[in-house]
């Protein structure tokens, strides 16, 4: 009975896992915690920009809280994938990009239109050519209003905290954080793959390795994939399967493609929020 339009692909999201049969509620419960941690972000750098804010009357407070809630809805949406025992969220805010837009360009179109311009305007001079260089590739972009690998990274520290004001992850098995969403086509796949590449590669020699995920995908195999992205990381970068410092996640899922290159990987526990909690359980048990 789902008829909804999937949301636009290109921006971050969230993959969350479940046992099969319990996507609805691993739905709302992961709703919840994406929510829950986008307001504790929002709040926390509203009061870091602000310095010690202002006291509110008890009116003001509530109007805060109810605008707050009537955004909630719009802050993620799923993006149907047909597949059991997960569910997709993509975020929905304005300006929530991490990497420019893929656009793909029609060639015959291009000659088309380069052999009109060819016929009635002048040659551009050197000047203008650089000018049209430097617009081209002018996609600087704003700091992305919602950060998976952040959300997910607090998400997991507060688990292994056992911090208890946090939602439950009853239900929820595992958040993969996706930093880009695209489809399946080659060219969209190594375009975000380089744009990661470049984003994260300073200069300085590095390990990475690539980890990819199919889930019901017939476009090409794993190790077409892995074939396909390594050309594209940096001359200084170096193999490493063992302790790279950065992973390039893949995870692909019919049509739907999402990446993230995280950091330390090892560190999240393989996004694991059963074995986060379970960790916070015996921290606290501990304590007492």
């Amino acid at each position: 009975n789902y008829k909804k339009s999937n949301p636009k692909r290109g921006g971050p999201g969230m993959m969350i896992t479940c046992e099969t049969g319990r996507e609805r509620k691993c739905q709302k419960e992961g709703l919840d915690i994406l929510n829950y941690y986008f307001r504790e972000r929002i709040a926390t750098d509203n009061e870091a920009k602000c310095g010690s804010a202002k006291s509110l009357s008890l009116e003001d407070e509530i109007k805060q809280l109810k605008g707050k809630d009537n955004c909630q809805p719009e802050c993620f949406s799923v993006y149907d994938s047909r597949m059991r025992g997960m569910i997709m969220f993509l975020c929905t805010l304005p300006d929530c990009v991490i990497i420019p837009p893929f656009i793909r360009h029609d060639k015959k179109e291009e000659d088309e239109a380069d052999e009109c311009s060819n016929n009635n305007k002048e040659p551009a001079t050197k000047k203008q050519k650089l000018e049209n260089e430097e617009l081209n590739n002018d996609q600087s972009l704003p700091d992305p209003n919602w950060d998976p690998i952040k959300t997910v990274r607090l998400i997991i520290k507060d688990l292994r905290e056992g911090l208890a004001t946090a939602p439950s992850s009853r239900f929820v098995t595992r958040m993969i954080p996706l930093q880009v969403s695209c489809t399946t086509k080659k060219e969209e796949i190594e375009y975000f793959a380089q744009e990661l590449f470049s984003k994260y590669n300073n200069g300085t020699t590095a390990t990475f390795a690539i980890r990819p995920k199919r889930r019901l995908c017939t476009s090409f195999k794993s190790n077409e994939l892995i074939t396909m992205i390594a050309k594209l990381a940096p001359k200084n970068w170096k193999v490493n399967l063992v302790d790279p410092k950065y992973t390039l996640i893949v995870e692909v899922c019919k049509t739907f493609c999402g990446m993230s290159m995280i950091e330390d990987m090892k560190n999240y526990g393989n996004f694991n929020l059963v074995e986060a909690r379970e960790k916070g359980d015996e921290s606290l048990e501990n304590k007492s």
